[in-house]
């Protein structure tokens, strides 16, 4: 699951909302863990292993049973990957997988009912949905889902299929209120705009977000097989790290706010398999254009600065307590049989109350990782190793267990310790992270970083 502030970015993209709006909304759904100890959403697997039915190469669920007998084998893409189709998903099953995100503010609600996605507004302003826990590529590619019914009688409720950057204010969104269907798009730095016409519930019953050749177009359907275009313009830069979001809402109180139903999600025609997440060796970057491209998201509040120069990174506590910051992959990637290794040539300072933690994380919460603390590295379930200036570190994975490593050159690597899997490796975020432990102020500077560069 994606960090809190990351959670009200996205809440807000798919509500249509700006910052300033999204200041009193409560995420009703608990944040993961995105600390270096693992968190009360992290889900230790007493086997020590994984769900395989949960897993990307799997169906979402052993007892899915499909609406249309006819569709085709779900299967899997075996030449595409990290795209919409990571995402696919009928709802038949009852239960979120753990590849979305519910959101729900106020007295909204959303659930997987008699084979659908049903969100509800409630009648004060809220809205909820399922967001994707991570970001897909959208180039060249598209989202599409049926929407059954829209929510709302009462007037300025939203029914919403959105592509979202998890940075306010960023969104591509089709969406109905008040008997418009709206294609819109919007980037803070100009207002929302939007091309409308009457919404008819037969004609537009199936909504597609498609990119092709650097421009995006906002399509509907009736069948989810003949598509009319209604807008198309330049893909925004972020469009290879979207997040996906379906949902509803009201902007103003009411007593009859209805309820959305969507189906179907990514079952159009011509129907596409179902994609695993890239292999962690696509992850190459040495991080000298800053980390505000759509690969990293900064998190830690008011906690911690995170400073960004040509090469370098610098993870400053703010206000001499406790902090916990760092910053994390948008996307998943697959650790099978690969690994992922980090450029550390200089570490500024060592102290015993700062840890600093190189960590893969997989879609439960569950994370490993290497730090250091007090110049030693530090493992969970290992005695600590002096850190001797090696500059590189190394995560892999090996026939179940997770292998962490140190170099002077990215060639010759040696072993440190190595753990059984308590993560699912199919699909991990990476991330970087400084936790303080004491109320000084603590600072931490890395220069010349870089992850899988040479």
């Amino acid at each position: 699951m994606p960090p809190k502030t990351l959670q009200l970015s996205l809440l807000l993209g798919l509500m249509g909302l700006s910052v300033a709006a999204g200041c009193g909304l409560i995420l009703d759904s608990p944040p993961p863990s995105m600390s270096i100890d693992a968190g009360p959403d992290s889900r230790p697997r007493s086997d020590g292993g994984f769900d395989a039915a949960d897993s990307p190469d799997a169906p979402l669920s052993d007892s899915r049973t499909p609406v249309d007998s006819s569709r085709p084998d779900v299967g899997v893409d075996p030449d595409g990957c990290g795209g919409p189709t990571t995402l696919l998903d009928d709802f038949d099953d009852g239960v979120r997988g753990s590849l979305w995100s519910p959101i729900q503010t106020g007295s909204a609600s959303v659930a997987e009912t008699d084979g659908q996605l049903t969100a509800r507004p409630g009648t004060d302003v809220s809205g909820s949905g399922y967001v994707s826990t991570f970001a897909v590529d959208m180039r060249d590619a598209w989202v599409a889902v049926r929407v059954d019914a829209v929510a709302g009688v009462d007037a300025g409720i939203t029914t919403r299929l959105a592509a979202l950057r998890p940075t306010n204010d960023y969104y591509l969104a089709i969406s109905v209120t008040d008997g418009e269907l709206t294609f819109l798009r919007s980037h803070p730095s100009e207002p929302p705009d939007a091309t409308t016409l009457a919404f008819d519930a037969e004609s537009h019953r199936w909504w597609r977000i498609r990119e092709s050749g650097d421009v995006v177009h906002w399509e509907t359907s009736p069948n989810g097989s003949a598509w009319d275009t209604h807008r198309s313009e330049p893909s925004p830069p972020w469009i290879n790290r979207a997040h996906l979001g379906i949902g509803a809402l009201a902007t103003r109180a009411g007593t009859s706010p209805g309820t959305a139903r969507f189906d179907e999600l990514n079952y159009d025609s011509p129907f596409r398999p179902r994609q695993r997440f890239c292999p962690i060796a696509d992850l190459v970057d040495d991080l000298t254009d800053g980390s505000d491209l759509p690969e990293w998201l900064d998190y830690g509040g008011t906690t911690c600065n995170i400073s960004h120069g040509a090469s370098h990174v610098r993870l400053i506590s703010t206000t001499g307590v406790e902090a916990d910051c760092g910053f994390v992959t948008t996307t998943a990637y697959d650790l099978r049989g690969g690994n992922v290794w980090t450029d550390v040539p200089r570490i500024s300072n060592f102290d015993a109350n700062l840890n600093y933690a190189f960590v893969v994380t997989d879609r439960h919460g569950e994370e490993q990782r290497m730090a250091f603390q007090n110049d030693e590295y530090v493992f969970r379930d290992a005695a600590p190793v002096s850190y001797d200036s090696l500059r590189y570190w190394r995560i892999r994975e090996a026939d179940g267990e997770l292998v962490f490593e140190s170099s002077g050159d990215a060639s010759a690597w040696n072993e440190l310790t190595r753990e059984a899997l308590r993560i699912d490796p199919s699909a991990v975020t990476v991330g970087l992270r400084m936790r303080t432990e004491g109320a000084a102020l603590r600072d931490i500077g890395i220069s010349a970083f870089g992850i899988n560069t040479s």
